[in-house]
C-alpha cells in the first residue's frame, strides 16, 4: 500500500517482509487478519528503522519521565501514524491486529533503545507488558470513545482502585 511506505518510498531492510511474525501475531488469524498484521508490522519496521525517524523516536523515549512511559508513548504514536496513513488508503485494522502489531512495535523499540542499540534502557518483559498497557490507554485517549479504536486490546483489564495494593 503506497500510503504506508516511508516518505522516500524506499523499503527498509530492517525486517524481511517474508519473515514469519514473532510472538505478537494474532493467534489463529484468518488470511485477512494475517495480511493486515504483516502489513502493519512491516510498515512499522519501515518507520522505526528509517534513519530520518528513528532519532526522534529514541529521543522521545529518552526524554520521557521513565523508559516505560517513553515506550508507551512511542508505541501509541507510531501505531496512530500508521493507522492514519492506512485510513487514507481505505484500510482499517481490527483490535486483534492492532494488539499483535503493538507488541511487535514494542519489541522493535526495545531493541533500538536497548544496550545493542542506543543504550537508553534494557527493557524487561514486565516493563514491555507495562508499556503495552500504557500504550493501550494512550491510544484510547487519542481516539476517544467515538474514534476508530477504543484501545489496542480487545478487552481492557480493569484499573486497580487508587490506594489498593
Amino acid at each position: 500500500m503506497p500510503g504506508l511506505m516511508n516518505p522516500k518510498g524506499e523499503p527498509q531492510k530492517a525486517m524481511s517482509q517474508q519473515q514469519a511474525p514473532v510472538g505478537g501475531a494474532p493467534a489463529a488469524a484468518g488470511g485477512d487478519d494475517q495480511a493486515a498484521y504483516n502489513s502493519l508490522v512491516g510498515n512499522a519496521a519501515n518507520v522505526l528503522y528509517n534513519p530520518d525517524v528513528m532519532p526522534g523516536i529514541l529521543r522521545a523515549v529518552q526524554m520521557a519521565p521513565n523508559p516505560v512511559e517513553g515506550m508507551a508513548a512511542a508505541i501509541a504514536n507510531v501505531l496512530t501514524r500508521l493507522e492514519d496513513s492506512a485510513a487514507e488508503a481505505g484500510q482499517e485494522f481490527s483490535p486483534k491486529v492492532r494488539a499483535g502489531a503493538s507488541k511487535e512495535i514494542a519489541e522493535m523499540i526495545a531493541e533500538l533503545a536497548g544496550p545493542k542499540g542506543a543504550g537508553i534502557h534494557e527493557y524487561t518483559q514486565e516493563e514491555l507488558g507495562n508499556a503495552f498497557q500504557m500504550a493501550s490507554a494512550n491510544y484510547g485517549m487519542l481516539h476517544g470513545p467515538e474514534g476508530r479504536g477504543k484501545a489496542l486490546m480487545q478487552k481492557q483489564e480493569p484499573m486497580p482502585q487508587q490506594g489498593a495494593m
